[in-house]
């Protein structure tokens, strides 16, 4: 399993479980529109698959 496999299920443990962070981190979703790429980071700029220029995806999500 990749290390962002093993991240993810971490993440997801942690919420059935109903553990939390006391600081979690502030990631947000990017999307490469040239090959369909979808990445969960911190900071990302580039696709890792095709190279080109990644877009953030703006969360439509109300704060709580």
């Amino acid at each position: 399993m990749s290390s962002v496999g093993k991240l993810v299920r971490s993440f997801v443990q942690k919420a059935q479980s109903g553990e939390s962070s006391s600081n979690p981190p502030e990631s947000s979703l990017y999307t490469c529109h040239d090959c369909d790429c979808v990445y969960i980071a911190i900071e990302k700029e580039i696709c890792a698959s095709c190279g080109i220029p990644v877009e953030q995806i703006q969360s439509t999500a109300e704060s709580m």
